[in-house]
């Protein structure tokens, strides 16, 4: 009986999206420790760099979320003016 080797490969195994709450609660908390920090320091560069991170993160989800919202208030209009059901 012949067998068969199968190589299984991973691809975008990125943990899952934070809710938007999760994100903006990051943000907040980031940017409270850069009132504690020296600007132009290492460590100030790096969570100004996680605000900068978090906040594309942020509007990311936000576009998604408007773009599915707005596909489906699309499709209820189509529906509502040709009854279907």
């Amino acid at each position: 009986m012949a067998t068969e080797n199968v190589e299984i490969l991973q691809v975008n195994t990125q943990p899952s999206v934070k809710s938007v709450a999760d994100l903006k609660r990051e943000i907040k908390e980031l940017k409270g420790q850069l009132l504690g920090l020296e600007q132009g320091t290492a460590e100030y560069n790096k969570v100004l760099t996680e605000v900068a991170n978090k906040t594309h993160d942020l509007k990311e989800v936000q576009e998604q979320i408007l773009k599915k919202s707005s596909f489906a208030r699309q499709h209820q209009r189509i529906i509502l003016n040709f009854g279907i059901s």
